[in-house]
């Protein structure tokens, strides 16, 4: 009898070892389903539109072609700026709608407003300059040219009283134009923005990025390769082990 007791304990517990082995091997607290699991693939990195050029003279006109794209404007602007740390130029670059305004006299920073002289300027913005003897400046330039006759805004400097006025209104400056080296020297800012443009300081460039009044696109248009599609793989899921309390 008691050898009976023995073998039929040792059965069940051959029995029990074996469906603990079977439930082990099952996933989802032991009901017996097998979860699938993606491969998760890494997206590919995306890469600029266009690689920044290795001269001046390249980056500058990459600028002009793609000015108002914010995020590749931003990569420009910082090598423009390092390539002429490299050259050793200490000027304030200006660039207008991506073209770096040429001078043969370099801007000046006068009360905190940056002064360009008035033809460098108007020449960058399209306008006529116009002198009338040794007082007056005459800037004019067409802000609407989508009607039938082109609308223009005029903008007059009288060197000897210091006044401007826009279209006949006199208007407020807190820095007057001025003479130096024997050019006009006027507020890059107020010429700009009387002509319907936009000005800002650039802090990756360190100079002045005028623009025309518009939104710029949010981002580069990116070379990307095509994310395989994920692909099903059943794997068998572990018993969850209990988290000790502590």
């Amino acid at each position: 009898m008691k050898k009976f007791i023995s073998i039929a304990l040792s059965i069940l517990m051959v029995l029990s070892l074996v469906f603990a082995v079977y439930a082990s091997g099952n996933t989802d607290k032991g009901n017996g389903k097998i979860k699938e699991t993606a491969e998760v693939t890494p997206s590919p990195e995306v890469t600029p539109a266009v690689t920044p050029a290795d001269t001046l003279e390249g980056l500058t006109e990459q600028l002009k072609a793609y000015h108002k794209d914010k995020a590749l404007r931003k990569i420009l602007h910082s090598e423009i700026k390092e390539m002429r740390k490299l050259t050793g130029d200490t000027t304030i670059p200006i660039l207008v709608n991506g073209q770096l305004v040429e001078s043969d006299v370099p801007p000046v920073i006068k009360n905190y407003r940056t002064l360009i002289p008035v033809r460098a300027v108007s020449n960058a913005l399209g306008a006529k300059v116009e002198w009338n003897g040794d007082e007056l400046v005459t800037i004019t330039k067409a802000v609407d040219s989508t009607v039938t006759e082109a609308v223009y805004t005029t903008v007059v400097i009288n060197l000897k009283t210091g006044d401007i006025t826009k279209d006949g209104e006199l208007m407020v400056l807190d820095v007057k134009p001025q003479v130096i080296s024997n050019r006009t020297f006027v507020p890059v800012r107020f010429i700009a923005e009387a002509f319907g443009m936009k000005v800002e300081w650039n802090k990756e460039l360190d100079g002045v990025v005028v623009d025309d009044d518009d939104e710029a696109t949010p981002s580069p248009t990116p070379i990307t390769t095509a994310e395989p599609t994920a692909t099903p793989t059943a794997t068998v899921e572990p018993t969850p082990t209990p988290t000790p309390v502590t």
